[in-house]
C-alpha cells in the first residue's frame, strides 16, 4: 500500500458522521405568518358539502368518509359541550351582571361604632 492510500483511510475514520442537508421546504420562515382563517374560509368555499356541513355539526367529514366511530365520538363530544354550556355557564352567565359585587354583610359588627375626630376634617 502507498502512503497516499493508508493515510486516506485514517483520515477517513476520524471524520464525523455526515448529516444530509435540510430540504428548503421543511425550513419555516419566521417572517412569514400564518393565514390559519384564510386557509379556514378556502377549505370552506372549495370544500365539499361535507366540508360545510361539519362546520356545524361535528364529526360529519368523518362519517361521509367512512370513519364512522371517529365520527359519532366527535359528535357526542359535541353534544356533551352544548349540554355543558346549557346546564353549567348557563346560570353562571345569570350572575354576570353582579361581577363585581362584594357583600359586607357579617365583616363589621354594627355594634362597634367609628368617630372620626373633628381634626381629621380640617386638613382635608
Amino acid at each position: 500500500m502507498s502512503l497516499n492510500t493508508t493515510r486516506a483511510k485514517t483520515v477517513g475514520l476520524n471524520k464525523a458522521p455526515v448529516t444530509p442537508p435540510v430540504k428548503a421546504s421543511k425550513i419555516k420562515d419566521p417572517a412569514k405568518k400564518s393565514h390559519y382563517f384564510k386557509d379556514l374560509i378556502t377549505a370552506f368555499k372549495n370544500g365539499d358539502k361535507y366540508v360545510r356541513l361539519s362546520a356545524l355539526f361535528m364529526g360529519t367529514g368523518y362519517i361521509a368518509r367512512k370513519q364512522v366511530i371517529k365520527g359519532i365520538l366527535v359528535q357526542l363530544l359535541q353534544i356533551l359541550y352544548i349540554l355543558a354550556i346549557i346546564f353549567y355557564a348557563g346560570p353562571s352567565f345569570a350572575k354576570f351582571d353582579t361581577l363585581g359585587t362584594v357583600r359586607r354583610s357579617g365583616l363589621i359588627p354594627e355594634s362597634i361604632t367609628m368617630t372620626i375626630p373633628s381634626s381629621f376634617f380640617l386638613t382635608l
